[in-house]
């Protein structure tokens, strides 16, 4: 797609809106998780076994 699509969510509510063009940067990925004491190693080997 030329566009970003972001997508948020808080518990069970979400949307995903099309954002900005791309323009001349790679697409990409980004998670970004808000809370308070998050186990960080667990959800990074939950995401790590993902891609097997």
């Amino acid at each position: 797609e030329p566009n970003r699509l972001l997508f948020q969510g808080v518990q069970r509510l979400y949307s995903a809106d099309w954002d900005r063009p791309w323009g001349d940067e790679k697409p990409h990925s980004t998670m970004v998780f808000i809370g308070i004491q998050l186990p960080e190693d667990k959800i990074r080997a939950a995401f790590a076994g993902l891609r097997k």
